[in-house]
């Protein structure tokens, strides 16, 4: 938002901003479809990747004072997603290979196991 010269000076940055940008308005089609919001999560990750080269590019103490202050809200972001998918995840994903988990089933979730 700042100033448009990273983006045009860099062909790797430009070239991955736009299908950033594509990316994202396929995605927000396809999450009007069933099952079509797993795009979304990918599209998100190229966006967030952009946005870390970008400020990675621009050195500047904005950037700084700003990672300050978004570092704890982050790791607290990442902590939160990783109890969240121990809901999902069971042990059984963690232990076994793909042919010997098709003969047995443990519904438990790991999120059992520490509560």
């Amino acid at each position: 938002y700042f100033s448009k010269s990273p983006i045009k000076s860099s062909k790797f940055f430009y070239n991955l901003f736009g299908f950033t940008l594509l990316f994202l308005s396929i995605a927000n089609v396809m999450s009007l479809i069933p099952s079509g919001g797993r795009y979304i999560l990918i599209a998100r990750l190229f966006a967030l990747i952009l946005l870390i080269l970008f400020y990675i590019q621009d050195n500047n103490a904005t950037y700084k004072k700003w990672i300050s202050y978004l570092s704890p809200i982050l790791v607290l972001f990442i902590v939160f997603s990783i109890r969240k998918s121990f809901e999902t995840i069971t042990l059984e994903t963690i232990l076994m290979n793909p042919i010997a988990s098709s003969f047995v089933d443990l519904p438990i979730p790991l999120i059992s196991l520490f509560k």
